[in-house]
């Protein structure tokens, strides 16, 4: 009897440290050197990167910064960030980034100046699934030149994009609606595009000028179900009137989540100091 209650004690001890594991905001940009970030090639990222206060400056001139790409590989994740960029600007934030071919490919939330860039498709806008999957016509995006704060969901391969508080692209990764997307777009070739289960994160260089701040990851996939029941940043919303990120508040009123009201026992709340003003 008594070994049963030990091997008990145990496995909720197992259960309470990988919940508290699963909920650990990883910060991103945390130090001048970039040390969490690579080239494609493993070296340092190029000079056209620089880190300042928090606030991490792609700059637009002779020397390229390249592709940064994490060091870590994430599978499940919550990554939230701040994000402005200039006039006429594109960038982006790819995920379950691997080699397809000779080819670093990923998953991409779309970066871009919506008006003055010209001729994008729907599916190219800022905060869509890159070429595959347009975002909501009305999402709240704001002016060139304001930071604007968003987030990206994946779990069970279901990806979320969410822009300055609000859902507004969602897609089951592989399912036939997903493979027919990508056999129409720019990844036609590249075949099983996004199925993959772990990859690393990539902030692009596309020669334009972009800020990032405030950006940390959370993995989900710790252990399976005790990492969604509290760990989540979106889960808040049912049951707190301030939700609040750890990088800003964001409110998520329009997120629908099953496991939404077990948040309460472990993290109704988080609450992190800004790295950056």
């Amino acid at each position: 009897m008594m070994f049963r209650v030990c091997s008990l004690s145990f496995a909720v001890a197992v259960l309470m440290a990988a919940a508290a594991a699963a909920q650990q905001w990883e910060p991103l940009l945390l130090d001048s050197s970039l040390s969490n970030w690579t080239q494609a090639d493993g070296t340092q990222p190029g000079a056209g990167w620089e880190l300042d206060q928090g606030v991490l400056h792609l700059q637009q001139g002779t020397q390229r910064g390249g592709n940064l790409l994490s060091r870590d590989e994430f599978g499940d994740f919550e990554l939230v960030f701040e994000w402005k960029i200039a006039a006429r600007g594109n960038n982006g934030v790819k995920y379950r980034v691997r080699d397809y071919h000779g080819k670093t490919l990923g998953i991409e939330y779309q970066l871009i100046d919506d008006v003055d860039y010209g001729g994008l498709r729907p599916e190219q806008t800022t905060a869509s699934i890159y070429d595959l999957f347009a975002p909501a016509s009305d999402k709240p995006l704001r002016p060139i030149g304001e930071f604007n704060r968003s987030a990206i969901v994946v779990r069970h391969q279901h990806l979320e994009h969410f822009l300055n508080g609000r859902l507004v692209a969602e897609q089951q990764i592989g399912d036939p609606t997903w493979r027919q997307h990508v056999a129409d777009s720019k990844f036609a070739d590249a075949g099983d595009f996004g199925e993959n289960v772990i990859g690393r994160i990539m902030l692009t260089d596309h020669n334009s000028e972009v800020w990032f701040r405030n950006m940390f990851v959370r993995r989900l996939d710790a252990v399976d179900g005790v990492s969604a029941n509290g760990s989540s940043y979106f889960a808040c919303a049912r049951s707190s009137s301030d939700c609040s990120a750890p990088s800003s508040h964001i409110r998520h009123s329009h997120v629908r989540r099953p496991w939404r009201a077990n948040v309460r026992l472990l993290n109704t709340e988080l609450r992190l100091v800004r790295c950056c003003h």
